[in-house]
């Protein structure tokens, strides 16, 4: 996803003929881990009496390995469950693509050189021992793959893999637009090292919404030296190379150049404008594991958090995990020497040991059972991040959750999970733990989690794939669209809080023209007047009104067609929005008509009544 652009517009009254110098801004602004389990022992509390859990939590099996739940067949394996088990090995962590799809490792029920699979988004796309569909012939195997798998907008998907051949067999496979192929081979030439090719080391692979793959390759040959023979690549160009790429932000006389990277930690935007690495730099041990963004170290073992006010340093392998979304915001999870624990975002704290989960709240982020405080944090592109971590609640079957921008609780230890997907709490069976890291987040809200389950009795009985509706459908939509040059209509949904006090309504607009630029109309009333001001949709919205505030009142309409927006209710137009009362919001963005010639064209509109 692109990540929204702010230009430097004015404030717009509730008045629309102010308004169209905003539109005018708008049509000429340029186009912009391996799982750990955290509870101990495998018998778990049982859960609590139903009043005492989370009544908000909405968590549904997409995948489980409950014999007879109706989620533990392996999908296009007819008879095929998947590896039934208490574990927490089942299935892999999964990863998402913000606009919904995902895809993750898992083991079927069958022997150990058949059993690994790929799923994307519920289907299944290649497995272990199984014709390798990229490799003309038909005669090479699929081998085992990688924890490590990508997804784009599009649904593409890559994956790391060896082949049954003996020569040359290591690869980073892709599949795009319905067809098969491979970003990097054992024995391909290294981007822009004259005389350097990949060897038998090919992991960490991410996917771009254009196509571009990126992956680390270590033992390169025809360089000379296993000093210098590991490295990092996005598209044809190499991001950094041990022993010779020094990164930025180091503690002056203590620089180092990058010695190796972890397996499975690189990470891009969307669009690769941005990309981030876990790994560590040569010389001692007391300064080597980095977290690296744009060739720059954000992070660093002992060195304190920058900015952060802390005094202690990062300890000895603190930081403990760190990703970036497809916007390409970062988020990280640590602990400094002293054990104080922390999250932080693009630089700054979101969460931490000893502070409150949520504004008023008086349950607390905790250690005392979980040593690393939290086990997961992930953004969603559109500017939301979960954490997950362990609390100081007193009672051990409640004290894990997950909390959205720190200002709500969507996922507690001990809420009932729709194991069978019928939409009914009725199958008595319960989140035991999250697993370490096992975690995604889409941009309508919905996040995806591995987890192990539990009974009534606390009694461990299986490992799920659950999608958490953190935001759930809220207000009525309305107005019909005028196709866009897309050859799509957009359309704009409403999903978060209607509490004015929680200030979390989200807004994402989809099926827009891609790269062009959105802002939202916001009004009371309903209305209609086809044409606007020249405009190829239908406004919706009666005056007076206006166009949403804030720093997302401009966004970039992304490859997937889909825009988001974050409304804050205290600064809508006029004064802000109060309980009880009805607002209207509609999107509205840069077109072409059929001529290709620059017009604005309308969403449909969405009404909320807020609380």
């Amino acid at each position: 996803m692109a990540r929204s652009i702010h230009p430097d517009v004015t404030e717009a009254p509730m008045h629309f003929l102010r308004c169209r110098a905003i539109l005018a801004a708008l049509l000429i602004a340029p186009a912009a881990l391996a799982q750990d389990d955290h509870a101990s022992g495998t018998q778990a509390p049982p859960p609590p009496g139903a009043g005492a859990r989370a009544a908000s939590a909405r968590a549904s099996a997409l995948l489980s390995n409950v014999t007879g739940s109706g989620t533990d067949e392996v999908p296009g394996l007819d008879g095929v469950t998947f590896q039934p088990g208490t574990g927490i090995s089942h299935f892999d962590r999964v990863y998402a693509h913000p606009v919904g799809h995902w895809v993750l490792t898992a083991f079927a029920d069958l022997p150990h050189d058949q059993d690994e699979c790929c799923i994307r988004s519920g289907e299944l796309v290649a497995r272990e021992g199984a014709v390798a569909p990229w490799i003309p012939g038909g005669d090479e195997l699929c081998g085992t793959l990688d924890q490590r798998c990508a997804v784009n907008s599009s649904g593409g998907f890559a994956f790391a893999t060896n082949s049954s051949g003996s020569v040359d067999d290591d690869w980073i496979v892709t599949f795009q637009r319905g067809e098969w192929g491979h970003a990097a081979r054992e024995g391909d030439p290294v981007p822009g090292l004259h005389g350097a090719t990949l060897d038998d080391a090919l992991d960490s692979c991410v996917l771009l919404d254009d196509g571009r793959a990126g992956y680390a390759a270590d033992g390169i040959d025809g360089l000379g030296s296993t000093s210098v023979d590991d490295v990092l690549v996005l598209g044809e160009q190499v991001l950094m190379q041990e022993g010779v790429t020094i990164p930025a932000g180091q503690p002056p006389g203590a620089e180092g150049p990058i010695e190796n990277f972890d397996l499975g930690d690189f990470w891009a935007a969307a669009d690769g404008s941005r990309w981030l690495v876990q790994g560590d730099l040569t010389g001692g041990t007391a300064l080597d594991d980095v977290v690296v963004v744009d060739g720059r170290v954000v992070l660093q073992e002992g060195v304190p958090v920058p900015a952060s006010g802390y005094a202690a340093p990062v300890s000895s392998g603190g930081v403990r995990s760190a990703s970036m979304d497809a916007a390409g915001d970062w988020i990280a999870r640590g602990s400094n020497v002293g054990g104080h624990d922390w999250v932080v975002r693009n630089g700054a704290i979101v969460a931490e040991t000893g502070a409150p989960l949520t504004p008023g709240t008086q349950e607390r982020w905790d250690d005392a059972g979980f040593a690393p405080g939290f086990f997961a944090a992930a953004g969603n592109g559109c500017g939301s991040h979960v954490v997950g971590g362990a609390t100081d609640h007193d009672d051990p079957a409640l004290d894990a959750v997950l909390v959205l921008d720190g200002a709500r609780i969507i996922a507690r230890e001990s809420d009932p999970v729709d194991l069978d997907g019928d939409g009914v709490f009725d199958d008595g069976v319960f989140i035991d733990t999250f697993g370490d890291d096992d975690l995604a987040v889409t941009e309508e809200l919905r996040a995806l989690c591995v987890v192990t389950l539990k009974d009534v009795t606390g009694t461990r009985v299986g490992q799920a794939l659950v999608s958490i509706h953190a935001a759930g459908g809220v207000g009525t939509p309305h107005c019909a669209p005028s196709v866009n040059s897309s050859g799509d209509v957009a359309t704009l949904s409403a999903g978060g809080s209607l509490e004015v006090a929680v200030n979390d309504l989200r807004l994402l607009l989809a099926g827009g023209p891609r790269g062009e630029n959105a802002i939202l109309v916001v009004g009371r009333d309903r209305g209609h007047q086809p044409g606007f001001g020249g405009a190829a949709g239908t406004l919706c919205i009666a005056p007076p009104h206006g166009l949403l505030h804030g720093p997302d009142r401009i966004a970039r309409i992304d490859g997937a067609g889909r825009a988001c927006f974050t409304a804050d209710l205290a600064g809508l137009p006029s004064g802000g929005a109060l309980p009880g009362e009805t607002w209207q919001f509609q999107g509205w963005f840069r077109d072409l008509d059929g001529a290709g010639a620059p017009v604005s064209n309308t969403s449909t509109a969405v009404e909320v009544l807020l609380r």
